[in-house]
């Protein structure tokens, strides 16, 4: 049926009029009770508001990637954590020959793995899904399994090799931990649902291990983990000092000390933060800042060291002084050469230690788990 747009026209002018009337008569009332404005907004509490999440901070997160031996942990894949010695390749697959790959048969090597007698290598993924790779296949096809990292230099770890006519077919991405088999015998995967198989049903991955997990700053020794902060671990003969409330600031080079690791002749001693090398030093320029080098625990931190950097072991900058950070990890190198990785500023990493604890709760449930 044909529409009257006279008619239409109408009605809208009218319902205009209603409206300007309407509007007219709750400002300027002419009689009764004044029609009450509505309460003004209550402005939310500052305690209250969302907090502000640091550009970057939930990649951050979740990024250390436990690697167990028969059932110890024994390593965290990261870029920064990568043992000495290891060299990225490129594979045929990428079409733009990026050297960023990394042989899996490479870094177990590094890590003080003797990939001859690997029986397999799990990687599960944050949905428990398990890959793996025989022993037997990784030894003949070397070149095939390699990983590498979201943002070639850091970031979530990844697999990057084909599945194709393996045993094990499927394929995750990121990876969520690594389980190696060399005196054991390789948990059983239920292919069908991707887990490991119990009587009453799947085993949850978590992360392989019924131990505790390393959760404070690691050190490590020519590329090998020898041991990781942990408060109720660290000698009295480490504190270099107590304040008024009793809380210690350790001595960095006592604590190296402690753990049986003599920095005199050392070629190299690094900080990391995340997968960023902070700091660096020979056995002379750690020598003359010995006095320096000191940490704090992170309240509630499990272990996480809070270091004083010297400015002379920073990159090299105008105005550059010293500087708390917290570290991820300390490498010593007494008789390997550390990989190459440039030195970066601190104000170009994201400082863990000096960000709230509610912010770091709210990134990591954001990014899918917690620190």
């Amino acid at each position: 049926m044909r529409r009257d747009s006279t008619t239409a026209a109408s009605k809208i002018a009218m319902a205009a009029l209603l409206f300007a009337s309407a509007s007219a008569c709750s400002k300027h009332p002419t009689g009764g009770a004044p029609i009450a404005a509505p309460p003004p907004q209550t402005a939310v509490a500052a305690s209250e508001a969302p907090a502000a999440i640091p550009h970057g901070l939930r990649k951050e997160l979740n990024l250390d990637v436990p690697v167990f031996v028969d059932g110890k942990e024994v390593a965290v894949l990261r870029f920064g954590e990568l043992p000495p010695g290891i060299s990225p390749i490129t594979i045929p697959e990428n079409e733009h020959h990026a050297v960023r790959y990394f042989r899996i048969s490479d870094y177990l090597s590094g890590i003080g793995v003797n990939v001859d007698r690997v029986k397999a290598v799990h990687f599960a993924d944050k949905s428990d899904r398990i890959g793996a790779i025989e022993g037997t296949e990784l030894r003949a096809q070397k070149d095939r399994f390699v990983f590498d990292f979201v943002q070639g230099d850091g970031g979530n770890v990844q697999q990057a090799w084909d599945t194709t006519g393996m045993k094990t077919m499927l394929r995750i991405d990121d990876f969520y931990a690594v389980n190696v088999f060399v005196e054991q015998k390789p948990w059983e995967i239920d292919h069908k649902h991707h887990c490991y198989m119990e009587e009453d049903g799947c085993r949850p991955v978590a992360r392989f291990s019924s131990g505790d997990m390393m959760k404070g700053t690691r050190v490590y020794v020519d590329g090998k983990l020898v041991s990781y902060v942990k408060r109720r671990l660290l000698a009295d003969s480490a504190i270099a000092s107590k304040n008024e409330g009793g809380d210690a600031t350790f001595s960095t080079d006592k604590y190296l000390a402690s753990l049986g690791i003599n920095t005199a002749n050392a070629k190299r001693i690094n900080y990391l933060a995340g997968d960023k090398l902070i700091a660096s030093a020979s056995a002379k320029e750690w020598a003359a800042d010995s006095d320096k080098l000191t940490f704090v625990l992170v309240k509630h931190g499990h272990g996480k060291v809070r270091a004083n950097i010297p400015a002379d072991l920073q990159i090299k900058a105008e105005g550059t002084t010293d500087r708390e950070a917290q570290v991820t990890a300390i490498q010593v190198f007494n008789r390997k050469e550390p990989r190459p990785v440039p030195l970066v500023s601190l104000d170009d990493v994201i400082d863990l230690g000096s960000i709230p604890a509610n912010v770091l709760a709210q990134a990591g449930q954001e990014s899918g788990g917690s620190e």
